[in-house]
């Protein structure tokens, strides 16, 4: 399945395979397909209690009054961003309301009320990612939102008034000449219900306009896709990958990457600069808070430089 509208970049790609009501899981079979392991981590003991209780690690937030000018990155806590490229603004897996369920770590910085938004791209539709009060909030006369196959609807239950556009891996959507916008493949998963197992499509971004490429990995385990992404795309100047979420890894590691994994993702893409991410604003899983930045620090060693740690709100000059 692909969306036929659109133009696909790999040669001779085609498609994402679609059986029975579900997107097939290229890297994995496993994940999502049984409450059983998610069980079996609710009723184990978590080896990293302690540390977990005596982490003080928190996230700086840095309050924004307004959204800034010329081409930047905001963190905005988890895997949600504020990208300014190309004169537009493109939230990325925006979370600034919800989820009710889970609480939030570090306060959001930046007041989106009355921002006019261009695009919306999100991942995939797992609640820490698709957030329907957030994107019920945004406005904008261009608003659209990027996203995979059979996300389009989810999309515009949260905003009737926005555009959709689906696409299959290696695919690029229509943004205009000067702002590209490719989905890549990712090592991931879709689930909302009971009954929606891998009814959507996931994946990760490609964003290029003028000299410059930012990728956004959204939510992946480690696989060969980065190698295969950095073969099709080439090297990219700016790496959003997580850190977070991957303890217990008989749960976790297929779907999350560790910081050793993250670090290896980096430099399977050839990028310039890894902005870390998915950590620190939501409880997740069971390491300490403060683990995956001081691990990702540590497996980077004198290449450190090249780690670009944001405070939430902070500003980065692209």
């Amino acid at each position: 399945m692909m969306n036929p509208d659109l133009h696909t970049i790999r040669h001779g790609y085609s498609g994402n395979t679609f059986r029975q009501g579900r997107f097939q899981e290229r890297y994995m079979s496993t994940v999502g397909r049984s409450f059983w392991p998610v069980l079996r981590w609710k009723l184990s003991r978590n080896p990293k209690a302690r540390a977990k209780r005596e982490d003080d690690f928190r996230l700086a937030v840095r309050p924004l009054e307004a959204v800034p000018g010329g081409d930047c990155l905001v963190w905005l806590g988890h895997a949600s961003f504020l990208l300014r490229a190309a004169g537009r603004t493109l939230l990325l897996d925006p979370v600034l309301k919800g989820p009710r369920f889970l609480k939030r770590l570090a306060e959001v910085p930046l007041d989106m009320a009355g921002v006019d938004v261009d695009y919306v791209l999100v991942s995939h539709g797992h609640y820490d990612h698709l957030d329907l009060p957030t994107l019920r909030s945004l406005s904008g006369p261009r608003l659209t939102a990027l996203v995979p196959l059979r996300l389009g609807a989810l999309a515009r239950e949260g905003n009737p008034a926005m555009a959709v556009q689906e696409a299959g891996w290696y695919q690029r959507f229509e943004t205009g000449p000067d702002l590209r916008v490719t989905l890549l493949p990712a090592q991931h998963w879709h689930r909302r219900g009971l009954n929606d197992l891998n009814a959507a499509l996931w994946g990760s971004f490609l964003v290029e306009w003028g000299d410059r490429s930012l990728y956004f990995a959204g939510d992946t385990g480690y696989n060969g896709h980065f190698k295969e992404i950095r073969e099709q795309v080439g090297p990219v100047d700016y790496a959003l990958l997580p850190i977070g979420a991957y303890d217990p890894p008989f749960l976790m590691r297929p779907s999350h990457m560790n910081p050793e994994e993250a670090w290896r993702a980096f430099g399977d893409l050839e990028a310039r600069t890894l902005v870390p991410m998915h950590f620190g604003t939501f409880d997740l899983s069971d390491e300490p808070r403060g683990e995956p930045l001081r691990r990702l620090l540590a497996a980077a060693g004198p290449s450190t430089g090249n780690v670009r740690a944001l405070d939430v709100g902070e500003v980065l000059a692209l």
